[in-house]
């Protein structure tokens, strides 16, 4: 049976602990030297099959739900990736509010596919979006996405960007702290951080996964902590969105959150554009 199918069967707070008990997330007390780069899982056949399934999903009639599932129960997966496509259109009106042009960066975007969503939703504004994430991703999307521009590192970055989207990539960066000064930099307005894991009470933790055949490790933030680093670099917290519980890491001492965090640079400090 297809996991995704079995875990419809199986009641919340059952399915969470059988996580909690048995999934492949723990704490460790520093960054693995000498772990594979996880996300590399990308360039193979099994991320382009799911990059055509996201395609699928926003080519359907109901976004997010493929032919042949059923509107009576629909999974997950389904409503997950409904919300988070919602959300990202919902941001990117927000930030073109008043222009009809947007100029987007999407760190750790992928194939750039969110720019097909911005396509269909909002067809009248004009985006120059941009994807910057590994050479590997970025040699795959310029096959499957021609009209987004990909770059391999934030040096080849413009500095004007009415939006920088980050979505489930922060985390993932060892020196999160000079990314987050890079990201704040190339920003004229937004930034727009998302499905990123969060706790409110306990220190921040580095959390290893067991996924895609290697052992990748990541953040989870601490909520207070990671706003007053944004703010030091002259962004305010806007908005707050609420993505779903966090997956279960066995020692971490306080469940997490997914929160999409959004971000607006000091009127004082937004360039004339």
């Amino acid at each position: 049976m297809n996991p995704s199918k079995f875990k419809d069967w199986i009641p919340p707070k059952i399915w969470n602990w059988l996580r909690y008990s048995y999934g492949g997330f723990h704490v460790v007390d520093s960054w693995p030297g000498s772990t594979t780069n996880g996300w590399k899982y990308a360039v193979t056949e099994a991320a382009i099959a799911n990059d055509e399934s996201m395609r699928r999903m926003l080519e359907g009639q109901a976004i997010g739900v493929l032919p042949e599932e059923s509107l009576d129960i629909l999974p997950d997966r389904t409503m997950d990736f409904h919300h988070w496509i919602m959300q990202f259109v919902f941001i990117v009106a927000r930030s073109a509010m008043g222009r009809d042009e947007l100029k987007l960066l999407d760190f750790g975007g992928g194939f750039g596919t969110h720019a097909l969503a911005l396509k269909r939703m909002l067809p009248s504004l004009r985006v120059e979006y941009t994807v910057c994430d590994l050479p590997e991703f970025c040699k795959i999307g310029e096959k499957l996405n021609q009209n987004v521009t990909f770059i391999s590192d934030l040096e080849q970055a413009d500095t004007d960007y009415q939006l920088v989207y980050a979505s489930s990539s922060i985390q993932y960066i060892k020196n999160w702290q000079n990314l987050i000064a890079q990201l704040c930099k190339i920003s004229n307005r937004y930034i727009f951080i998302t499905r990123t894991p969060f706790v409110l009470n306990h220190s921040p933790f580095i959390a290893v996964q067991k996924a895609y055949g290697t052992e990748y490790p990541g953040w989870v933030f601490n909520f207070h902590d990671f706003v007053k680093e944004l703010q030091g670099h002259d962004m305010r917290l806007s908005e707050v969105f609420i993505n779903g519980r966090g997956n279960p890491v066995k020692a971490s001492g306080e469940m997490n959150i997914h929160l999409g965090l959004l971000f607006e640079k000091s009127i004082d400090k937004v360039k004339n554009t």
